[in-house]
């Protein structure tokens, strides 16, 4: 057994027990609800599911990546835990981006929101604890999501883009003309050869690189 070898031995055993610990924590959340039957608590089931997605992806990786990656995975554990704890912060910016209903697409989850009564504190404690997945695919959904926001470290920007594209688009649609021909702030309107065109159900899965829904 060679040197990177080795090297690939030692990451793939942190792997498995960094794995193993972080199926802990949406199953814990799970037995909690179970136990105590009470709805289950979102946020740690996704933050679970990304980080567990990291963990798979840098074991999907590992034959094929350089031998200075490999040398900093094997002798830094840091190396190795960093890109599943951004897993687990995308899984969480996609789980709030769901609640928004920005998206209107089959193949993404649908959320039951509690409707807001004026009283702050009590909003806002509703809307963590009650904001509910529809059904049960809905709730799968949410799970198969949150793991490829932790598996492909590029999904979740790429959605961020996509979505301040259409943002900047709408904005510049709706901004006001003064007579001078400005939109807005002072810019050159007659230089703006071609605008960015709002990404909506499936022009979104194509630039991601998605198929649509069936």
């Amino acid at each position: 057994m060679n040197d990177r070898q080795k090297r690939i031995v030692t990451v793939s055993k942190v792997l498995v027990i960094a794995t193993g610990l972080a199926l802990l924590l949406p199953i814990a959340t799970l037995g909690a609800a179970m136990w105590s039957d009470q709805l289950i608590l979102l946020t740690p089931l996704a933050f679970g599911c990304g980080v567990i997605g990291g963990f798979v992806s840098i074991q999907q990786r590992l034959q094929g990546i350089s031998d200075v990656e490999l040398c900093l995975l094997s002798e830094s554990w840091t190396s190795v835990f960093i890109i599943p704890l951004f897993g687990g912060i995308f899984a969480l910016v996609l789980y709030v981006l769901f609640m928004t209903e920005i998206f209107n697409i089959a193949i993404f989850p649908k959320f039951y929101l509690p409707p807001f009564i004026g009283l702050r504190d009590y909003d806002l404690v509703s809307y963590v604890r009650e904001s509910y997945p529809e059904s049960a695919p809905d709730m799968a959904k949410l799970m198969f999501w949150t793991f490829v926001a932790g598996f492909s470290e590029r999904f979740v920007p790429q959605v961020i883009q996509s979505v301040s594209n259409q943002a900047n688009s709408s904005t510049i649609k709706h901004a006001p003309v003064s007579s001078s021909g400005y939109v807005g702030r002072p810019v050159n309107v007659g230089s703006i050869k071609r605008r960015t065109r709002p990404v909506r159900g499936k022009s979104l899965l194509k630039k991601m690189k998605m198929p649509p829904a069936a």
